[in-house]
Parts: structure tokens; sequence; C-alpha cells
């Protein structure tokens, strides 16, 4: 990474300078929590018995530092401590969600929302929904845990209870689909960014963790990429995108139209699952997406990453234990989940999932209303639907449900703590 990709370094070198701003820096860093744990490793470096106080030993262990410093705050939501006082690594800490949820309405007591894109009306999870999207129709049922409201989980009483009970998952998508088109490429499930979001080097750092634990879970060929700087990217750019080849999926069915499974009901035997066999289970997805056909009906289920990634608190599990903010990767809500074919590169070096290069079949964004987007992206996204929440959808049709006032609130501040700091070592006003 460049040095201005890592703030620390910038930090370390101007606070060992003596000027004012590392001065300004030191006051700043010193009312945040992170600075004491980071203090503790500077002078536990220079306490080490025979070490010997240079120069370089000062500036080595002062990036060391700086370096659990920058991670501390990255891991930590500034600011979030519980009614005892002890402050709360990652995500959101439960005093705030409970105030949260405390003023949601009734019908709002699941947080998690989303809306096929171009937009059909907002929907919302564990009710199954029908929609006509670019290149299919699809019947998606998408099921979460009310992770934001223990009480409930812990008595069982909230939906698809019976789905969850005596799982780990925080969360499960199906989706049947009848393609208008049949696939001639690679076919990819992939999470999207709609624009380029610049990332630290440190934030790189974590999404390389974060990819890494996906593999763990799902195997093999995800392709992850921070996508291209507009800026400096004139051709055909990249969007950032985490995508997963078909058999990331955990479970597929293959039905004639009309003899498709219940996606309500347990499917425990049906079809083929990862746990069948992982080599197997790719072979056999591989020959189905060769096979791919406009008269059969496919039945896909996808739970793998759902420990990775508590998507009603808007979170990602980093390490076990220590969740972190999406919006540190996503920059803001929404997610944008979609499904597209991927032609041949012109360029055989050149492998980037450039849009030229894609054909979508269906998109979707996805956000939690705890963690809303802006009024004005929201409307942005619902401007060609005059719906708000389409509930028990059995055709394309009924998606669209009757429209009424829609609450929407406004996005809670994101921590200006590492602005403040760069502002502090620039000197910008």
């Amino acid at each position: 990474s460049s040095p201005a990709e890592l703030p620390g370094v910038e930090m370390a070198a101007t606070a060992a300078g003596g000027g004012h701003k590392g001065w300004r820096l030191l006051l700043s860093a010193s009312r945040h929590r992170a600075f004491a744990p980071s203090l503790a490793v500077l002078l536990a470096g220079l306490l080490t018995p025979g070490a010997a106080i240079t120069p370089w030993t000062l500036a080595s262990w002062g990036l060391v530092a700086m370096a659990a410093f920058q991670l501390s705050v990255l891991l930590a939501v500034p600011g979030d401590k519980e009614a005892d006082g002890k402050p709360q690594l990652g995500g959101e800490p439960a005093s705030r969600i409970a105030e949260a949820a405390s003023k949601a309405s009734v019908e709002e007591d699941d947080p998690l929302r989303w809306t096929f894109l171009p937009s059909s009306g907002l929907l919302r999870a564990n009710v199954p929904q029908v929609s006509e999207c670019e290149g299919c129709w699809t019947k998606t049922l998408a099921m979460h845990r009310p992770t934001n409201q223990p009480e409930k989980e812990a008595s069982g009483d909230y939906p698809c209870s019976w789905h969850f009970n005596g799982r780990r998952r925080l969360w499960e998508v199906r989706m049947q689909i009848r393609f208008k088109v049949q696939p001639t490429d690679h076919v990819y499930f992939a999470l999207e960014l709609p624009k380029y979001v610049p990332v630290s080097g440190v934030t790189r750092q974590m999404q390389r963790m974060l990819v890494s634990m996906c593999r763990s879970v799902m195997g093999d060929g995800i392709y992850h990429s921070v996508g291209d700087n507009p800026r400096y990217n004139n051709g055909d750019c990249e969007l950032p995108v985490l995508a997963m080849p078909m058999w990331a999926c955990d479970q597929f069915v293959i039905s004639n139209p009309g003899e498709e499974p219940d996606i309500e009901s347990d499917l425990q035997g049906i079809g083929m699952r990862r746990t069948d066999g992982f080599v197997k289970y790719v072979a056999a997805v591989d020959e189905m997406v060769k096979t791919i056909s406009t008269d059969k009906v496919y039945t896909l289920c996808l739970w793998g990453p759902s420990r990775l990634a508590d998507c009603i608190n808007w979170r990602a599990s980093v390490l076990p234990g220590l969740w972190m903010d999406i919006n540190k990767f996503c920059g803001e809500p929404p997610l944008q989940i979609a499904m597209y074919e991927l032609a041949p590169s012109k360029q055989p070096r050149d492998q980037r999932h450039v849009q030229s290069r894609k054909r979508y079949f269906l998109r979707v964004a996805m956000w939690s209303i705890l963690h809303p987007p802006a009024a004005g992206v929201l409307g942005d996204l619902l401007k060609e639907s005059g719906s708000d929440i389409a509930v028990g959808a059995s055709s394309p049709g009924d998606c669209r449900a009757p429209e009424h006032h829609r609450r929407v609130r406004e996005p809670t501040r994101g921590s200006t703590f590492l602005r403040g700091l760069s502002q502090c070592v620039c000197g910008s006003q």
C-alpha cells in the first residue's frame, strides 16, 4: 500500500516531527478509547528488557502503535457504549439497536428491506415475492433471524423460526428462477456497489480477510475487486464486486414448471446440497449451468456465508466475535445483489468484470431500516414505483401494493474521527 493509503504512517511521521500538527493529532487521539491500547503497545516495546532506545526504535514502535490504533478504530464504532459504560467492538450496540427497534411500528418488526431493480415496489424479508426481472421470472424468499431483537430469537416467536431452530445460520435466501433466455457463458451471483468507493490500505486488508473467509466457506472461484477509479480510467470501468459462481449456492433443485417445491416448506432431502460432497456438487452445478433451459425452474438456496454477515444490524464478521460496520466496505447502503452472465474478454489478460461484459438476469438493492440509505438515494431507487411494501404476492403483478405514506428515517451519522485526524495532519480546514 502507498503511504497515502496508510494514514498511520503519515500521522506517526508528523507526530515525530514535533510540529504543532503532531501535538494536535496526539491531543485528538488521546480522546479516543483506542488510544489506550495503542499507547500500551508503544510502552511495551520501549520497556522490553534489553531494548536500546534509539530514534529508529522510537519510530518503529510508533508505527506499530499507530497501526494498533488504526485497527482499533476500524473495528470499533466510536462513541458506542452499553449501559454499564463498557465499549462495544464492531457493529451496533444492543442499546442503540433496542432504541431503534422501539421506535419502529408493528409492521417494521422486520427491518430488512429490498427491491428489484428497476423497482416494482419496496419488499420485506420472510415473505415470498414473485417478480419479473430483466432476464428471468423469479419467486424469492429471504429469511433472516431477528438479530436486532434477541428476546424474540430466544423465545422462538418470529417468522421462519421453524426453519432456524437448531441451526446456526443467520439468514437464508431461496430463489426459484425460470430464465427468459438461455445463458451461453459463465453465470455469477455477485455483490456489487453502484459506484466506485475509495478504501484505505487497512480496509483493503480487512476485505481480503473477509473474502478469504468466504472462500473457506464456499470454495475457490470467488472473484473480488475494489473496482476501477473513474478518475484514472477513461475506458470501460469495473464496479466494486464480489462475484461467486453458481456452485457457491448451498442447494439446488431442477423441476418442470408446476412441479417445483414450495420454498416456504422444508427442503431437506430435495435436490442436491453441497454437503453431499463438494467435488460432486461442483460438477453437478457446472453441468446444470451448461444445460440451463428456459423450460425448467431452478430452485437455488444460499446460506453458507450467512454467519459472516448480519444484514439486519448491517455488520460483517472479520474475525470470530468481532463485527465491523458494512459501510466501511461499501461506503453507504444499499448493497446490490445481482445475477449476471459474463461474456469472454476481448483481451485475454483482462479478466475484469466490466459492465460491457455483463448481461443481467436480475438485480436487487438491499438495506436495513436500522441503517437506511439517504432519503434521496431511496427515492431514486423507488422513483419508478408508486408502491411501498408488497406482501403475499402470488404473481408478478401482485408485487405492487397500494401506495401509502412511506416513513424514512434519516441515516445515522458515521464516524468522522479518521477524517478529523486526516484534516489535523494535512492542515485542511
